[in-house]
């Protein structure tokens, strides 16, 4: 056998190898962007009843369980089909997709929020709004939150300040 046919076969059985190579890594590559960091976006629990586990899996230890729908969180990573999220209290953890919608709610924040007929505290007063209670987000307008509260078969709509409200971005302008 001459130099030149094992040079021939050395150099495309190496070519072989890289485009084998090439392959793996795009598949990694392309994996990678499925999993991991994300762009933060809000979401919410939909199911009446959600684990949030210390890993991506339901092997892993259950740090809290959601009870009520609506529960607004912000998502900040992802693996499969599995969510990083972080609630109101900073808990962070890992949910199954399945469990979060991408209808948005938001929760006050503050001890007491008051809801106004419109965007300025100098209008009607609709409601005084305690810590925790979870609101359909309708509409953002400048600092303005234009929200819907469910009560006792009744829906109210008005608007409170931005900054009293978890789960919307400092920054948001409209939500369609």
């Amino acid at each position: 056998m001459s130099l030149t046919k094992i040079k021939f076969k050395a150099s495309f059985r190496f070519q072989v190898y890289v485009m084998i190579l090439c392959c793996i890594i795009s598949g990694v590559v392309s994996k990678s962007i499925d999993s991991g960091v994300c762009q933060p976006y809000f979401a919410s629990v939909k199911a009446s009843e959600a684990n949030l586990h210390v890993g991506p899996g339901k092997e892993y230890k259950i740090l809290v369980k959601y009870v009520v729908k609506g529960v607004p969180v912000v998502v900040i990573a992802k693996y499969d089909n599995w969510r990083k999220i972080k609630d109101i209290d900073g808990t962070e953890g890992w949910i199954h997709k399945n469990l979060l919608s991408k209808e948005r709610y938001v929760m006050i924040k503050n001890l007491q929020a008051s809801m106004y007929k419109n965007p300025d505290t100098h209008s009607m007063c609709i409601a005084n709004l305690k810590k925790n209670v979870i609101v359909k987000l309708i509409a953002v307008k400048n600092k303005w939150c234009n929200v819907a509260l469910k009560y006792k078969g009744e829906v109210y709509t008005g608007w409170i300040p931005k900054n009293m409200l978890f789960g919307i971005f400092e920054n948001e302008v409209t939500v369609a």
